[in-house]
């Protein structure tokens, strides 16, 4: 969650825990220089409709219904969707890169020996089996010599640095009310379910998923209690402990609202509210400075920890010593021992995500790299796939949607003229970045080697911990990524006032050269309006063009606005995913606002293209039913129960089907290309239609 608060994502990560976002640079060795060209799809596949349903009924089932009947989720997958099938075709590019660097000498530093000898070490499972537990056992031991609760500090900071989420962890960000600051803040962890709800609610669902969970909490004990006899308790125990730190923490639609997550107080401030924890200890250790934290400190979640504090009272330490290293063998087990791995993947995967195999390990040692060292690799694949020619027609293609967006927000009828000179000067300073980093970010200091992939694992993320705390009291770094160029997803940052296209995602389905405007538009510029509108959205609009937390509205425009916004929260309200259970229109509403929005801004950014052009038919469509037909297939998308249930309740994006029917429902544009009528069951009744942007 530490991120939700500055950017928005164009679909969650699977990687969005309080965890740093990771960017290397390397000096670059030339590979052989090659092209290794995306499979290519059909812009359309009629193979995909299901023309037993009418679009005036069902339009997501009408283009995706074919597809939905014959595909079936592969086994190392909890779901599918457009975006897997975009990562897949990025992932052929990327294995080549792995086998042509795999067992081979590279310079020290450079990025072909970063990901040779990460990969190298993952790949080696014979190694990791044989050394894994010896390599772990420093750590763990660092945690046996817990002495007394006044010692958690020091321990805490070390956790904190091989990114292991203890209950209070520091990580920099952008001060939200003064977005040129860089400030410290605190995010906690401590939870090894979800979400809260996971460990409060009596739901027969939830109470299932609970017992296997403290089943798999038996299973790590195993590995650190020498009596047996004493793992219940202690499960129960540790179990009781995690759900009373969840019966604290924010539900996932309070980590949107910024009256609860801006917390800015002084260290001598958040010192004295902790009475056990030596936070000024945590801090030193940490070796961030008085002069640094000048400008505050962000804790966002203040009543979380005043019960850790309290929890390091009147818990007993022994029992704090085996939570926490269960805790770090949880972290970790992936890489310990084949036993572990297949423990935590039986709970978290199968258990709890429906998947009913491990992927290729070439492919989790690729997730490894990404997610480890993602730029080495991200900049070599852009060099291998992504031409100038793509990128000056996305830039083209947001400038299009740039002034779309302007001649809406000019005719928008609800809006005053105050509000709306503020909502131009921030879309004035909107900046954009396309494809990859202009600049690269370096190396200098970290070393691995082709030996131990836990030791290159501590070693890698205390550097990239230490370089997110270098950056507090810094000049913000503008030229920075959050993503690597190869992730097919996108984002906003409500701070930068930016909008972030990676090279992974501009790839087909959603974008291609080859591509006529009417399927570009409807995918990958929908996409495009989608990142511009979260700068208008529920949080969007609460910034200012300089990024910062900022009324620039009339009460009398907010009043509308949230009356609008509470209209979109009770149409996804009432939609159903699967069972009883139901998608949350607040926990989505900045999804949706800006889906509605930016599928609209894109519309008319390709009606403007096509201006003085003959509308001719492709493939028996006009060009407006092919854009609509674009937005709903980028969409597509399958999960296993498992999974649905989990996202509906941790993801702030609806699920794909309603990213299609929610903005269709309310659009006269699509109705009218599709000659549907107002009381066909598609569309909402004239009076419930909302037109936000």
């Amino acid at each position: 969650m530490a991120y939700f608060f500055c950017l928005k994502l164009l679909k969650k990560s699977k990687n969005m825990r309080i965890k740093f976002y990771i960017f290397i640079l390397s000096f670059l060795l030339p590979l052989s220089v090659y092209s290794s060209d995306p499979v290519e799809t059909k812009a359309i596949d009629k193979e995909n409709f299901d023309l037993t349903v009418s679009p005036s009924v069902d339009f997501y089932e009408y283009v995706n219904g074919g597809w939905l009947k014959k595909f079936e989720i592969p086994s190392g997958y909890s779901r599918w969707s457009s975006f897997h099938e975009v990562n897949e075709n990025n992932n052929i590019v990327l294995k080549e890169i792995l086998d042509e660097v795999y067992g081979k000498t590279f310079p020290k530093g450079s990025n072909e020996q970063l990901i040779a000898d990460l990969y190298s070490t993952f790949m080696d499972s014979v190694s990791i089996d044989n050394n894994g537990l010896k390599d772990i056992s420093g750590l763990l031991s660092l945690v046996d010599n817990l002495n007394s609760k006044s010692d958690f500090a020091k321990l805490f900071a070390r956790l904190n640095y091989l990114n292991i989420p203890v209950h209070v962890f520091a990580f920099s960000g952008q001060d939200i009310k003064n977005s040129s600051d860089v400030i410290l803040q605190i995010g906690n962890g401590g939870m090894g379910l979800p979400e809260r709800d996971y460990y409060l609610s009596e739901d027969e669902y939830y109470k299932k998923i609970q017992d296997q969970y403290k089943q798999y909490l038996s299973s790590l004990l195993k590995y650190i209690v020498k009596d047996e006899s004493k793992i219940p308790d202690l499960v129960e125990k540790i179990y009781a402990l995690e759900k009373r730190f969840a019966a604290v923490t924010y539900k996932n639609t309070e980590f949107r609202d910024f009256n609860k997550t801006y917390n800015k107080s002084t260290k001598s401030e958040i010192s004295s509210k902790f009475k056990n924890f030596n936070f000024d200890e945590f801090i030193k250790e940490l070796k961030i400075s008085d002069e640094d934290l000048v400008n505050g400190i962000n804790v966002i979640q203040p009543k979380y920890i005043e019960e850790f504090d309290n929890s390091i009272e009147d818990t007993d330490l022994e029992l704090w010593k085996y939570y926490l290293k269960v805790m770090i063998l949880n972290q970790y087990a992936d890489y310990i021992n084949s036993n572990l791995e297949d423990l935590k993947f039986n709970f978290y995967s199968t258990q709890l995500s429906g998947v009913k195999e491990k992927q290729p390990r070439w492919k989790r040692g690729l997730n490894l790299i990404n997610s480890n060292v993602g730029e080495a690799i991200g900049q070599i694949f852009v060099q291998k796939t992504f031409s100038p020619v793509a990128k000056q027609k996305c830039i083209d293609m947001i400038n299009d949607l740039i002034s779309s967006f302007r001649v809406r927000l000019n005719n928008l009828e609800w809006m005053s003229a105050e509000t709306k000179a503020e909502a131009f000067k921030k879309l004035d300073k909107l900046s954009m970045k396309i494809g990859y980093p202009d600049k690269w970010q370096g190396y200098e200091g970290l070393s691995i080697d082709n030996k131990s992939l836990l030791q290159n694992l501590f070693t890698i993320r205390e550097f990239f911990t230490k370089r997110n705390l270098n950056r507090i009291n810094k000049p913000v770094d503008k030229t920075r990524w959050l993503m690597n160029p190869h992730t097919v997803n996108a984002y906003f940052s409500s701070t930068n006032n930016e909008i972030v296209f990676p090279a992974g995602i501009l790839q087909p389905p959603f974008f291609s050269e080859k591509y006529d405007d009417a399927v570009n538009y409807g995918g990958i510029g929908g996409v495009i309006g989608h990142e511009i509108i979260h700068g208008y959205d529920d949080n969007g609009r609460k910034f200012d063009s300089e990024g910062n937390l900022k009324n620039w509205w009339t009460d009398e425009d907010m009043k509308k606005f949230d009356n609008l916004a509470n209209m979109v929260v009770e149409q996804y309200d009432n939609y159903v995913e699967i069972d009883t259970f139901r998608v949350n229109g607040e926990l989505t509403l900045g999804e949706n606002i800006a889906d509605l929005g930016g599928l609209t801004i894109a519309y008319y950014a390709l009606k403007e293209k096509l201006k003085n052009r003959s509308a001719s038919e492709i493939d028996g469509f006009t060009p407006e039913q092919r854009f609509f037909i674009s937005w709903a297939q980028i969409w597509r998308g399958k999960a296993t129960p498992e999974s649905a249930k989990l996202l509906l309740k941790t993801d702030v994006h609806a699920p794909g089907k309603f990213r299609v029917l929610g903005p269709v429902s309310n659009m006269k544009e699509f109705q009218e290309a599709f000659n549907i009528k107002d009381t066909d069951p598609i569309m909402r009744s004239i009076d419930k239609r909302i037109i936000i942007w």
